[in-house]
């Protein structure tokens, strides 16, 4: 196109003379030169247009882009047409009088910018790139040209890390570029990636928080090299950082300066990630960790950063309790930990020997028999680290028997001793009775004594646990009591000579003797029955019919008879 031509059509929108309209009315002459420009406009109709495309790549670059300082360099570029990322193919052409041309691209989120270019016939002669605000971003897998890749009629490709807003493709001729047109194809596509990194994380100041465990994924480009965490810890703690990155990437650590501390490095392919750890120190308060590229800083792409506390495991355990326990007794054991910032401080309890030592889950230890046990405090941290504390299981010893009950008895009486066995807590209770004379008096399992004859004797009761301990009481058997007068003594004519007598029953008696005679003296027609201690009546039939008279008295055991009871008459039928 001539550069008269250009005038004609700034002339006919109104624009002569006036700059002021020149900038206001810009857009809409470039949509009319729109199809005049694609790879046809001449350097100086290029020139003529800055203000107009100044115009068009402010309004059209969205929200991310407005115009500033990178902008302005971005608005020296004399855009040619827009290149879309859907793979449409665009084809082009330098003309003899031109060097390059420029393509606009609309990034919508960070990701991988794809480009592929060929040229027509043996064309080899050329470069193309991506710049980003109007500076040059290195193709990736290609440093031996600093900022552009070949352009040649088998076709190059290359890809660049882009951050969203809008970039721009350059295709320029290499040498003899004034001697011949040069005719191309172009096309590219967009892989957006994972980015969770919150932007702008350029500097100190606006450094993303990364709380322990939670994975960013970051992007490095050439508009944003260089990213910013910020590590928030109460205390001075060991940390594990892991990085990973599919490019040449090293992650600093960092306190308020630049001057970098320790660092992972991971140099990895667009095809394969690579990973590694530090575990470091970082000291309480704010640290800071740095993400870029190693070295020039042509590395691009995308990583992921996140860390943890390394877990402080358990070095010692010491149990501490009582070393003896009684039989049937508890008692609470306790683990000490070291060191005392140990992540992980449970720990779990066993006995070598349940049977005797039973240990729950809180270091509760109850005697269940007698003998030795270990009991352990393992930790639960994985460090296999234990304590242990060996008991040895005793039984509780009768150390006193005392005995108590009637000291005095007669011949024939019992009576049940009460014996006290002291500790009252001791194991085996059990007693052994005896008697120091059987024939005075007897004394059964149960602690119970017979008075057999008259005399003394002493009667013990011993431990059966091995203790040896023993308790006595000295008992005096006395002659059986005499039977008191029966009292309350009644009869009564049943007829046909039969009589009914009953009396009083006494503890002492241990029979009753009933006589019946037809005389006072009890010396006529006598006659004597006998009734058991238990018995309160007794029928006899007489041998005569009249008056006769009864009496009853009790006999002890040894057979000695109380007094006799008033005399009773009746008639008998």
């Amino acid at each position: 196109m001539l550069l008269s031509e250009y005038y004609k059509i700034i002339n006919n929108a109104g624009l002569s003379g006036s700059a002021e309209l020149f900038q206001r009315k810009g857009a809409y002459v470039m949509n009319t030169l729109d199809w005049l420009t694609k790879g046809k406009i001449s350097v100086i109709g290029r020139r003529i247009l800055i203000g107009i495309a100044c115009t068009v790549i402010g309004s059209t670059a969205g929200a991310s882009l407005a115009i500033n300082t990178k902008e302005v360099k971005a608005a020296n570029i004399d855009v040619d047409d827009e290149l879309k990322t859907d793979g449409t193919v665009l084809m082009r052409c330098i003309p003899a009088n031109d060097n390059e041309d420029f393509f606009k691209v609309v990034i919508p989120s960070s990701g991988w910018l794809t480009v592929s270019a060929k040229g027509s016939g043996d064309q080899k002669l050329g470069y193309f790139g991506v710049l980003v605000n109007g500076e040059e971003q290195l193709p990736i897998g290609d440093l031996n040209e600093p900022s552009w890749d070949y352009l040649t009629y088998e076709g190059s490709t290359f890809t660049a890390a882009v951050e969203k807003g809008t970039c721009y493709v350059k295709v320029q001729r290499k040498i003899d570029w004034w001697r011949d047109k040069y005719d191309y194809t172009l096309n590219a596509s967009f892989t957006p990636v994972e980015n969770t990194e919150k932007e702008p994380n350029d500097n100190f100041a606006e450094a993303m928080p990364l709380p322990e465990k939670q994975v960013v994924d970051g992007f490095i480009t050439k508009e944003s090299p260089e990213d910013y965490y910020k590590v928030e810890l109460s205390q001075e703690s060991a940390v594990k950082i892991s990085f990973s990155a599919n490019d040449d990437f090293v992650c600093y650590i960092l306190d308020t300066s630049e001057e970098p501390g320790p660092a992972i490095y991971c140099c990895g392919t667009e095809n394969q990630e690579k990973s590694d750890i530090l575990e470091t120190k970082l000291k309480k308060g704010t640290s800071y960790l740095k993400v870029k590229a190693n070295g020039y800083g042509y590395a691009t792409g995308a990583y992921k950063l996140n860390w943890e506390m390394v877990p402080v495991k358990i070095t010692a355990i010491t149990v501490t309790g009582p070393q003896n326990l009684k039989l049937g007794k508890t008692a609470n054991l306790t683990a000490t930990i070291a060191p005392d910032n140990a992540t992980n401080k449970t720990i779990s309890w066993s006995s070598s020997d349940a049977s005797i030592v039973k240990v729950d889950e809180n270091g509760k230890v109850t005697a269940q028999n007698v003998g030795e046990a270990v009991v352990y405090a393992t930790s639960n941290d994985g460090s296999k680290v234990y304590g242990m504390l060996k008991l040895k299981v005793e039984t509780i010893p009768v150390s006193k028997i005392s005995l108590t009950g009637e000291k005095t008895l007669r011949v024939g009486n019992s009576i049940k001793l009460k014996a006290s066995v002291s500790p009252a807590d001791a194991n085996n209770k059990k007693l052994k009775w005896s008697s120091s004379d059987k024939s005075i008096a007897s004394v059964d399992a149960n602690g119970k004594v017979t008075a057999k004859k008259v005399g003394k004797v002493t009667i013990k009761a011993s431990a059966q646990d091995g203790s040896k301990a023993y308790g006595t009481i000295k008992i005096t058997v006395k002659a059986a009591e005499k039977p008191k007068k029966i009292e309350s003594v009644k009869t009564k004519d049943l007829g046909n000579r039969k009589i009914k007598i009953s009396w009083k029953k006494q503890s002492i008696a241990k029979k009753y003797e009933i006589q019946i005679a037809t005389n006072k003296k009890f010396t006529k027609n006598l006659i004597t029955k006998k009734a058991a201690s238990s018995k309160s009546n007794l029928t006899v039939k007489y041998k005569k019919n009249g008056t006769v008279y009864v009496r009853v008295r009790g006999l002890n055991k040894d057979g000695k008879a109380g007094t006799w009871s008033e005399i009773k008459s009746l008639k008998v039928k």
